[in-house]
């Protein structure tokens, strides 16, 4: 089974990259190695910068990270 993918995006909405900019730091992205999620898995995860540059010229500022996990197949729920 292919881990699932979610985009987590960080958007400065009425701003242009003239006025505003985001970038990221090395590792930047910090995550708990104790977290953990009853039915999945940390695979990986990735961080970019996605500026998204409009035909009319204007660009909008944009940060994405892409957090992808993997399910675990045999989960069971312990009930008491």
């Amino acid at each position: 089974m292919r881990p699932r993918c979610n985009d987590v995006r960080v958007v400065a909405v009425g701003y242009t990259v003239d006025t505003l900019e985001y970038g990221w730091l090395n590792k930047s992205v910090d995550i708990d190695e104790s977290l953990e999620l009853s039915q999945f898995t940390l695979v990986d995860y990735t961080q970019y910068n996605c500026t998204q540059n409009y035909t009319g010229g204007a660009s909008s500022p944009m940060l994405s990270v892409v957090i992808y996990l993997q399910m675990i197949l045999l989960y069971s729920k312990i009930s008491k």
